[in-house]
């Protein structure tokens, strides 16, 4: 018999996703940028809220991504993210406009 609880992996990532306000049109996203802060943004691509992660809570949201990447490329993104400690990033200009690098890629159409 199947179960809709969620992987323990999954379930502490999914904790640390609701710690931030969604957009108020339900039209924006959450990211998770290698600073190790989690944003939430609007369909403007505004910082709508944000969380700075500690290394534990990164490592939650990482986790939720096993079994939906390949092997390598989570992999990567495990490298990628270790050790990474949001609560470091405490000016409110990079919280608020994260800089390239940071801020997710603009889709190309």
């Amino acid at each position: 018999m199947s179960s809709c609880v969620p992987a323990p992996h999954r379930a502490a990532g999914h904790k640390v996703m609701a710690s931030v306000r969604k957009s108020p049109s339900n039209e924006g996203f959450h990211h998770l940028g290698i600073d190790g802060v989690l944003r939430s943004f609007n369909s403007k691509r505004e910082v709508v809220d944000y969380n700075q992660l500690s290394p534990e809570e990164v490592n939650d949201v990482v986790r939720g991504f096993k079994g939906l990447l390949d092997d390598e490329k989570f992999a990567e993104m495990e490298q990628k993210f270790k050790g990474v400690d949001g609560r470091k990033v405490t000016n409110e200009e990079d919280l608020l406009r994260p800089g390239p690098g940071v801020r997710p890629q603009t889709p190309q159409a």
